[in-house]
C-alpha cells in the first residue's frame, strides 16, 4: 500500500512542479514595449476641447468663423525664442484642425523675431510685430502654445488668446510620450 501511494505522490509531484512552473510563467511581467506618441491625435484633440469649451461657452458670440485665427509655432518654455519641428508640426497640426472645424486659420511661421516675449513676471503675451500681424488680418485670436521637455514625456500647452487684448480664452494642457520621433523632432531647433 505505500509502495502505490508513494507511487501516485512520484507521479504528482512531478505534474504539481510543471503546472506550477508553467502558471508562474504566465504571471510574470512580459517587457514592456515603448510607448508610441500619437502626435496628430493629441494636437487635434488639444485644439478640439480648447475649441468646443469656446463653443459651449458666452465665448460663442464673440467667435465667428469668419473672422481669421492665427496660428503660431509653438516654442520651447525654456526659451520662448526657440522652437523645434516638433513645435513647428504642432502648431500646424492645430491650424490643420481648426481649418477643418471651419475656421478661417492664417498660419505665422516663427522668425527670429519672437511670437512671443516672457515679461518680468515670467507670463506670455504677444510680441508687437504679431500684434501688428494680428490688426493687420483682423484676427480675433492666436493660437499660442509651449512644450516643456522631460526625461520620459512633452508637456504641452495650448492657449487661444483674443487678439485685441492678450487675455487667455482658454488653455488646455497634456503630455504626450518622448518616443524616437518626438526625440528626433526636438533636436532641430531654430
Amino acid at each position: 500500500m505505500i509502495n502505490s501511494h508513494l507511487q501516485r505522490l512520484l507521479v504528482t509531484l512531478p505534474l504539481l512542479a510543471a503546472v506550477t512552473l508553467l502558471a508562474g510563467c504566465q504571471s510574470m511581467p512580459q517587457e514592456e514595449q515603448a510607448v508610441k506618441a500619437d502626435l496628430i491625435g493629441s494636437s487635434h484633440t488639444a485644439i478640439d476641447v480648447v475649441m468646443e469649451n469656446i463653443e459651449a461657452s458666452a465665448l460663442k458670440k464673440e467667435f465667428n468663423k469668419e473672422e481669421p485665427i492665427l496660428v503660431t509655432s509653438f516654442v520651447n518654455i525654456d526659451n520662448v525664442q526657440l522652437s523645434s519641428t516638433l513645435g513647428r508640426i504642432i502648431g500646424e497640426q492645430v491650424g490643420a484642425r481648426l481649418s477643418q472645424r471651419g475656421y478661417k486659420v492664417i498660419e505665422v511661421k516663427m522668425r527670429n523675431d519672437s511670437i512671443v516675449v516672457r515679461q518680468q513676471n515670467g507670463e506670455m503675451a504677444l510680441s508687437r510685430v504679431l500684434a501688428d500681424i494680428s490688426n493687420s488680418h483682423n484676427a480675433q485670436a492666436v493660437a499660442v502654445g509651449t512644450y516643456a521637455e522631460a526625461d520620459e514625456n512633452i508637456y504641452i500647452t495650448l492657449k487661444m488668446i483674443r487678439a485685441s487684448d492678450n487675455v487667455i480664452l482658454y488653455s488646455h494642457n497634456y503630455s504626450i510620450p518622448k518616443d524616437d520621433d518626438i526625440r528626433k523632432m526636438l533636436k532641430a531647433k531654430r
